[in-house]
């Protein structure tokens, strides 16, 4: 399921970024499903892909510590 939803937000993310998928697919390395869930709805809102690089790697650093 999670190979599945990290396809899916990588498609959708780089649809609305015009940025290749392959491109966006390595931010999400690290994150547990429910991130992922939680990161599908908050791409919506985001205004730049900096933003989700960001969110993504705030999620590893704290999953981390």
């Amino acid at each position: 399921m999670q190979q599945g939803t990290m396809k899916l937000l990588s498609r959708q993310i780089a649809r609305r970024f015009q940025v290749s998928p392959d491109s966006v697919h390595p931010m999400f390395a690290g994150l547990t499903t429910e991130q992922l869930e939680e990161l599908g709805e908050r791409f919506v809102d985001a205004e730049s892909l900096d933003e989700i690089r960001g969110w993504a790697e705030e999620k590893r650093l704290t999953k981390a510590q």
